[in-house]
């Protein structure tokens, strides 16, 4: 009797110890799930664990990566500039990471910067972030690693029909993957590539495949991103009315993962989509929907192009600024 008491005591204690060890692990594959899918939840719960976690360890680096990803989906560039001038500055913290977080730190380092038009600066830390990821790729085949690459090479001065090429050999060795998220990302940069080709035609094709790769996933912010990139290829390509039922479903989308930015452009692209298929009214009404302070600098010229269509004069806006867009 006295041992059944002593182990029932000693059973106690191994689950009080073990409590606290459960519940962190649970938080982390918490903060896991909801950061592999979206991300202003993702950002909303990574703060307050941020705080509690040794700077440089794994777990560290690992939420710093995650937060890096949603600042650069949710297209807060200010934020992000700032988060990654600050962490490549610190150069022990930055050199002392895992090689897959230095070589994204260095490509939105990189990205941002060309985007500020500072050019010699951006091929420097893209050219960082290309010799990590190939090392990474030699170490550890995986075909999502030559994706980067290769979208990497469109902010150098590479040859985009080599580019282009890669991926479409990529497509082909992988057609059977059942892997969505890889296949998406295959699609879409095969859509940035075409696109930037002025195969339009060929982008639709691609875009069509990466909204179907992503769909009936958990992925939420890549499915918005999936209809709204569809959504655009096909207003470029003049099939304005096959536009808009892809643009409202990004729109819903991104105002339910909290995409400030691009929920407000679906709402501008509506405009032009109705005014296209006849419904002048309507497209007036979605115009005034739209927040102007959100529409980024990459997007005063489709703005302006709009407000022309419909005829709407806005006499207190600034003149729109020049920038580069980055392609996500």
């Amino acid at each position: 009797m006295h041992l059944q008491w002593l182990l029932y005591g000693l059973f106690l204690w191994c689950c009080s110890c073990a409590s606290p060890w459960l519940a962190a692990a649970e938080q982390k594959q918490q903060i896991q799930q909801v950061c592999q899918i979206s991300g202003q939840p993702c950002l909303d719960a990574l703060e307050p664990e941020l705080t509690g976690v040794k700077k440089g360890s794994l777990y560290w680096y690992e939420l710093t990566l995650y937060k890096l990803d949603s600042l650069f989906e949710l297209q807060k560039d200010d934020e992000l500039f700032m988060l990654t001038s600050q962490l490549v500055a610190d150069q022990q913290l930055a050199q002392k990471g895992p090689a897959h977080f230095r070589a994204r730190l260095y490509i939105y380092f990189a990205k941002l910067l060309y985007k500020n038009k500072n050019t010699q600066a951006s091929a420097y830390y893209l050219q960082q972030a290309t010799t990590l990821l190939a090392s990474l790729h030699q170490a550890d085949f995986n075909p999502l690693t030559m994706v980067q690459l290769i979208n990497v090479q469109m902010y150098t001065n590479s040859n985009d029909e080599q580019g282009y090429a890669a991926l479409q050999d990529l497509a082909r060795q992988y057609r059977k993957s059942k892997d969505p998220v890889f296949l998406y990302e295959l699609y879409n940069n095969l859509g940035h590539y075409s696109h930037r080709l002025k195969l339009l035609h060929e982008s639709v094709a691609h875009r069509k495949n990466a909204l179907a790769a992503i769909e009936g996933t958990t992925q939420r912010a890549r499915l918005a991103e999936a209809n709204y990139n569809l959504a655009r290829i096909l207003a470029y390509t003049g099939q304005w009315a096959q536009t808009l039922p892809h643009l409202r479903q990004a729109e819903q989308l991104y105002l339910a993962e909290g995409y400030a930015v691009v929920h407000n452009l679906a709402i501008l692209h509506q405009a032009e989509a109705l005014w296209h298929t006849g419904q002048q009214d309507q497209a007036r009404q979605q115009y005034h929907k739209v927040q102007l302070a959100l529409v980024p600098d990459y997007a005063q010229v489709h703005l302006s192009r709009i407000q022309a269509l419909l005829g709407i004069i806005e006499p207190e806006l600034l003149p729109a600024k020049a920038a580069n867009k980055i392609l996500r």
